[in-house]
């Protein structure tokens, strides 16, 4: 499931307080037959918010080496982070998440 047992602590952590993420585990998703992952959909007011979203989303991606199964809608956006080198959800897929969310208020407050 997740990489160890203080990735457990924190990804549970990380889920009390962000109910919108969830855990989906490799028997029940749709993205990524071989592992966990962390999924959340966004939804935006406008196609320019959903896709400046995306390319945001991206550029941090790049940034960190770490890239998302990301899927850009009409007015929504669904991402996943999972490491796929650890089949797992890891720390540095909680961090990515918290960084996601960061990005999304920070477009959707504008």
């Amino acid at each position: 499931m997740v990489e160890n047992n203080n990735t457990t602590k924190i990804l549970q952590s990380f889920l009390d307080a962000n109910s919108k993420w969830k855990v989906i585990s490799s028997d029940n998703q749709k993205f990524l037959s071989s592992h966990d992952q962390l999924m959340r959909e966004y939804e935006f007011s406008s196609d320019k918010n959903t896709y400046e979203f995306a390319y945001a989303i991206l550029v941090q991606a790049e940034e960190h080496n770490h890239h998302p199964t990301l899927i850009a809608e009409w007015h929504k956006v669904t991402l996943v982070w999972s490491t796929h080198s650890h089949r797992t959800v890891t720390e540095l897929d909680i961090e990515m998440a918290k960084l996601s969310d960061e990005i999304y208020q920070k477009i959707v407050k504008r």
